[in-house]
Order: structure tokens, then sequence, then C-alpha cells
């Protein structure tokens, strides 16, 4: 997926995956009959073996981003497992149960990596590439704002309980809609303001809108004019 030059999506992730080359390798791949496909706990052993350690929140909301984007690149779910809208953002159950005890994961104490393909491995690798920089409670933050996690919990607010499935459906219906952005250095000290902001605050920037790339950067770089299209209201 290639960023949009004349347009910047308000989105926080950094993807340079040919989805061409995705799709014939799909197709080659298909010709190699999968018996099997990984769980979700051989994808937190990649995650866990690739960033050298992670929070268990970090572990548990790149598991969601790694399903989500590998659906909408590929049409299927990385792994079987439900994730459920948990008050601090997608969970795997299952996986929250083995790590449930540890704070900081350095080392996968279940699950294989490498029953990930060299495809599903590439994939991952992007996430963990886009969203590793944003610590623990901003990508709490982040999955908050994203329709698959609200939309499962129809209307409860953040802090009640509650263990509804996110499905798969949902994840491709909002992630394939989703152009991801090249994040310029400049734009990251405004993605972390952003997540800063009060939901209700922040609540002026829908998914569906775009703001304008110069303005952005002219914005964040001193400070002057808007980010916002003209025609938003306040």
């Amino acid at each position: 997926m290639r960023a949009r030059t004349d347009r910047v999506p308000n989105r926080c992730a950094d993807f340079h995956f040919p989805v061409a080359e995705w799709k014939i390798g799909l197709h080659c791949a298909s010709l190699r009959v999968k018996v099997t496909m990984a769980s979700a706990r051989d994808v937190a052993a990649f995650l866990i073996a690739e960033s050298g350690g992670m929070t268990g929140y970090q572990l548990q909301k790149l598991l969601y981003y790694a399903q989500a984007w590998h659906v909408a690149w590929t049409g299927a779910p990385l792994f079987g497992e439900q994730i459920e809208a948990w008050p601090k953002g997608p969970v795997v159950p299952d996986v929250f149960k083995e790590y449930s005890r540890q704070y900081t994961i350095t080392k996968a104490t279940s699950g294989d990596p490498e029953k990930l393909n060299a495809l599903e491995e590439r994939a991952v690798r992007e996430v963990l590439r886009a969203y590793a920089p944003f610590t623990p409670g901003q990508l709490v933050e982040l999955s908050h704002r994203e329709r698959p996690w609200r939309d499962a919990r129809h209307g409860l607010s953040a802090e009640a309980p509650s263990k509804a499935p996110i499905s798969v459906e949902s994840l491709r219906e909002y992630f394939v809609s989703r152009e991801p952005m090249r994040i310029l250095p400049e734009q990251e000290r405004g993605f972390r303001v952003l997540l800063a902001l009060p939901e209700d605050e922040a609540s002026v920037v829908d998914d569906s809108d775009y703001v304008d790339a110069d303005e952005h950067l002219k914005w964040l770089e001193t400070g002057d004019g808007t980010p916002w299209p003209s025609d938003w209201s306040n």
C-alpha cells in the first residue's frame, strides 16, 4: 500500500507492503497447500521474538492490528482465535491468559513462530514496525477510537466490562478502507498530541476525514494555520 501524496489520512501506520506482490505470493502459496493456520499464540511468539520484548498491553494490540491488516490485505484471518472488545481495547483471551502474570514479556512461553509462512511473517513485521513506536497507553487509546472496538461494545463506556467479540468481517470492512500513511518525523509529535486529547475533544476527527498534507505539516512545524479542512465544524 502506497502513501498518498496529495492528502494525508488520519491514520498512524507506515507500511511498505506491495499489494500486487502479496497477491502473487498468496497465489503461489495456495499451490503449496497449507494444512493448518497459525494460532494467536504462534503470532504472539513471533512478535515477542522479533521485538525482543514488550508489555502485555502492547502484545494484545499488536495481535489485533496484525489480524486486522492481514484481513484487509488478504481477505483471510491470520489466526482463528476470537478477539474481544475489553475495556482496555481489543484482547485475545487465550493469549491474555498465557501472559497475564507478566507485565513485560521477553520470552514466549507457548506458540511456535515458525508456524507463520514467509508472507505472514512479512505482514506481521510491517505491523510491528508501524505500531511499535507507540506506548501501551497510546495503543489502547488508538484502538478505542476505531470503529471495530466501538461497534462491538454497542455504546458501552470505556470502563464498562465487556467480552463482546470483534468480528473478522468488521475488521475487514474498516481496515480495507484505511489507506496506511507514511509518518514523517515532524508528524509524530502531532499524532502523540492528538492521542493525548480527551476523546470528547478529539471526536471531531472522524474516521473517514482527511487533512491537507501541507497544512498539517505547517501546523506541526509552526503552530500556524489549521490542519483541518475548512468545511469541518467544531
